[in-house]
């Protein structure tokens, strides 16, 4: 719009449909995204000159703070280089201008009658992604390790799941040959939080993608009910489902990564080579059921005490 007579004329409509990955923002993202692209639209037209954009949404202060975890960095820096150029100047509007027509749909729970925008866009929109930290909790009701394997024995894919405290395996089972060892270890960390429920935990993994999708990817690829930017669904889709329903079990959860194998004499890497070991031995189980990514059955030791066992085993591999 342009100021013409002391009042604003439409020059151009600019239009279209957010892509998969932009319409699992929430509703404040959603903004942001939007008026990204309403500026790449425009830029033919404006030519480098002064643009106010006007949005409902406090467009200005979310680019203030740190990337949003469920937000990528690709897409973060794009909505940085085009919403902070020196030519564009971000405004407050009140939900009556017109493209909030276009947008009731989503901004309908914000708003009271007398029209305005009623939450924090900065609250909301941070307040929407992970809780899980990854500093120790001091005095946690529980200290666990889990780990996944996935290995060929006698020329069979076997597969298995450990969590264990550092004296001893608390849960353990042979999962469907076809689980990767990606599968195995998300299986072993929803295991885990599940056995945490209401309580305040600890939970050590060495696996960099379970981490990660407990601290970085899992809130995204939930905005998008799990599907990529081609609208495929995400691999292993349904066990980060279960994983990130059960991360809302404890009472308070600390998800930490511990490098693997370490050859140090602490209490991580006593646990970890403990799981390690757990985990490896349950892929030679018998095969159980599962009917879905955190319902693999607990699977009982063999005679032979875990204690003596690990005290047989280095606490890393040759």
């Amino acid at each position: 719009m342009q100021d013409h007579g002391g009042s604003l004329h439409p020059i151009h409509y600019y239009s279209g449909n957010l892509d998969i990955v932009a319409q699992g923002m929430g509703p404040c993202l959603i903004a942001v995204q939007a008026v990204h692209l309403a500026l790449q639209a425009s830029s033919g037209m404006v030519l480098g000159q002064t643009v106010n954009v006007r949005c409902p949404h406090a467009v200005s202060a979310l680019m203030n703070q740190a990337k949003v975890t469920s937000v990528t960095s690709s897409c973060w820096g794009n909505w940085l280089t085009t919403l902070t150029a020196p030519n564009i100047v971000l405004q407050h509007a009140p939900v009556t201008n017109p493209s909030s027509c276009m947008m009731s749909a989503m901004t309908e729970v914000l708003l009271e009658d007398e029209g305005e925008i009623t939450h924090d866009c900065v609250t909301l929109t941070y307040a929407a992604t992970s809780l899980i930290t990854e500093t120790p909790i001091e005095n946690a009701e529980l200290e666990l390790f889990v780990d996944g394997s996935a290995q060929v024995i006698e020329g069979n894919r076997r597969a298995g799941y450990a969590v264990t405290s550092t004296t001893k395996v608390v849960a353990s089972g042979h999962l469907p040959d076809n689980f990767s060892a990606q599968a195995a270890e998300l299986v072993a960390l929803t295991r885990a939080c599940t056995l945490a429920s209401g309580s305040i935990a600890n939970i050590y993994t060495d696996s960099r993608y379970a981490f990660g999708v407990v601290h970085d990817f899992g809130v995204i690829w939930q905005s998008r009910q799990f599907l990529t930017s081609a609208g495929s669904p995400i691999k292993h889709a349904g066990l980060v489902n279960d994983l990130m329903f059960s991360m809302k079990l404890p009472k308070k959860l600390v998800v930490i990564k511990v490098k693997a194998h370490l050859t140090t004499n602490t209490t991580e890497a006593k646990g970890n080579a403990l799981a390690d070991v757990a985990a490896k031995q349950a892929c030679s189980y018998a095969t159980v059921r599962v009917c879905s990514g955190s319902t693999a059955q607990k699977t009982i030791l063999p005679p032979k005490s875990i204690i003596d066992l690990y005290k047989d085993v280095p606490l890393y591999e040759a």
